[in-house]
């Protein structure tokens, strides 16, 4: 099952296409920065070092997110209908970059997309 949060799907299909990273579905707190930490132990989301429940943190965090659980990713991002109106494509990677790095310690951003087709058969 795909879960998303924030980008387009519609019935016949679905797709995403965000500037952001890739992380594991079953990540560490080790990729966290200590603000993230500190909110996700404060909403009880973490126990003994490890994520009891991925979306529930990435809903706790406030970012948006593709979750992917048949892959076993997350993809972390805005989508270019995030970019404001006045705001150049370079100012848009860097303030994704900036809203993903306050919660993660993520160094690699690139664009991502994937779409999916839903066919009865």
């Amino acid at each position: 099952m795909k879960t998303r949060k924030g980008f387009v799907s519609n019935s016949s299909s679905s797709s995403f296409c965000i500037y952001g990273s890739i992380i594991d579905d079953d990540f560490d707190i080790d990729i966290l920065t200590p603000k993230a930490v500190e909110l996700l132990e404060s909403t009880e989301d973490i126990f003994d070092g490890r994520i009891e429940s991925c979306y529930k943190a990435m809903e706790a965090l406030s970012v948006p997110f593709t979750y992917c659980d048949e892959e076993g990713y997350i993809a972390i991002g805005n989508s270019p209908w995030d970019m404001e109106d006045n705001e150049t494509k370079l100012e848009f990677k860097k303030r994704t970059e900036e809203e993903i790095k306050e919660y993660f310690k993520l160094e690699k951003f690139d664009w991502h997309c994937e779409e999916y087709l839903r066919t009865n058969i």
